[in-house]
C-alpha cells in the first residue's frame, strides 16, 4: 500500500509492506512492535466509532486530536522513525534519516500523520477485527 505525500513541495511517497518492521529492525535496532502496540493500544482507546467506516480507520482532525491525546508513549524522534521508515520502504534510494528529514524546511508530523497512520493502522489490523471493536464499541454505549 502506497500514499503520495506533498511535503515542503516535494512528493514523498510512503509504503507499508511486510518489510516494513524489518527496515525498521535494520535501521534502529529495535522492533517496531515496541513503538506501535502501545502506540495502537493508546489510540484505539481514543478512536470513537465515528472513525471507523466499512472496516477502515477514517481519520479526521477532530479523531485525530482525540486520539492524539491519550498517547503518551511516544517521543518525537519514535514519530520521525516511523515516517522515514515508511519513506525508506516506498524509496529504498533515500539517505539516513538525519539527512533525508535535512532535505525538508517543514514538515508538518500531525498532516502527515493525517494521511500515513491510517494506511499503517489499515494494514495492522483486520477489517474484520475492526468491524468487531465499531459492534463492541456501539453495544457498549447503549446499555
Amino acid at each position: 500500500m502506497i500514499k503520495t505525500v506533498m511535503i515542503d513541495g516535494k512528493e514523498v511517497p510512503f509504503k507499508v509492506s511486510a518489510s516494513f518492521p524489518l527496515v525498521y529492525k535494520a535501521n534502529f535496532n529495535t522492533d517496531i512492535l515496541t513503538l506501535i502496540l502501545p502506540l495502537l493500544s493508546e489510540i484505539l482507546e481514543g478512536l470513537g466509532d465515528e472513525a471507523i467506516v466499512d472496516g477502515k480507520v477514517v481519520i479526521t482532525p477532530l479523531a485525530l486530536s482525540e486520539m492524539l491525546k491519550n498517547v503518551y508513549s511516544l517521543e518525537y524522534v519514535d514519530i520521525m522513525n516511523l515516517f522515514w521508515t515508511l519513506a525508506k520502504c516506498a524509496d529504498d534510494s533515500i539517505p539516513e534519516p538525519i539527512k533525508w528529514f535535512g532535505q525538508f524546511d517543514e514538515f508538518p508530523m500531525v498532516d502527515i500523520g493525517k494521511e500515513v497512520f491510517p494506511m499503517l493502522f489499515n494494514s495492522l489490523i483486520s477489517k474484520k477485527k475492526l468491524g468487531n471493536l465499531a459492534t463492541t464499541k456501539k453495544k457498549a454505549a447503549n446499555k
